[in-house]
């Protein structure tokens, strides 16, 4: 028997306050979004819901599967059904080296793909310098992704984080 799909809060004090936020920051109404790591499309959902476009990379890898036993291509048919629903939402099926290569720039860069510090610190190098406004992400959480902080306080000089464990650069270190 599979296991039910892993959600996370995106209260109004989470994933939906983080884009709250970054509106009274810029209008993102009229912004571009990237998503690296999208798994279900549920967030992908609630960007949408707000951004003008959002882009989402993802292997959505068959012969992978996540910590819950749920299989990829299953979790990929439901990011096929938002992304359908939506309208605005468009992705690829790689993974983010792969798509830096070719990658223009976003108004926002969501950085949710692996969980620990070689990816982040990797994925943060990479798209850095392509975020128009924000680089971002989740899993900011000191005690179940120390490696996500770590690679986010090297290069963030002042951020801001919400419950739901995303967070924002909001200075940068030089």
């Amino acid at each position: 028997m599979k296991k039910p799909l892993m959600r996370t809060d995106h209260s109004k004090a989470g994933l939906v306050g983080m884009v709250n936020y970054l509106d009274t920051q810029i209008s993102v109404n009229r912004s571009t979004l990237l998503e690296i790591g999208s798994y279900d499309g549920i967030s992908a959902k609630i960007f949408a819901e707000k951004f003008e476009s959002v882009h989402c990379i993802d292997p959505w890898d068959d012969s992978v599967e996540c910590i819950l036993d749920y299989p990829m291509n299953l979790i990929y048919q439901d990011f096929l059904k938002i992304e359908k629903e939506m309208g605005n939402i468009t992705h690829d099926r790689t993974i983010s080296e792969e798509y830096a290569k070719k990658s223009p720039n976003y108004d926002v860069i969501y950085i949710d793909g692996m969980h620990n510090y070689d990816s982040v610190q990797r994925d943060i190098k990479l798209y850095i310098d392509r975020a128009n406004f924000f680089l971002c992400g989740h899993d900011y959480h000191p005690k179940k992704f120390p490696g996500v902080c770590q690679a986010v306080d090297e290069f963030a000089k002042k951020i801001v984080t919400f419950p739901d464990t995303s967070w924002i650069i909001l200075e940068r270190k030089l």
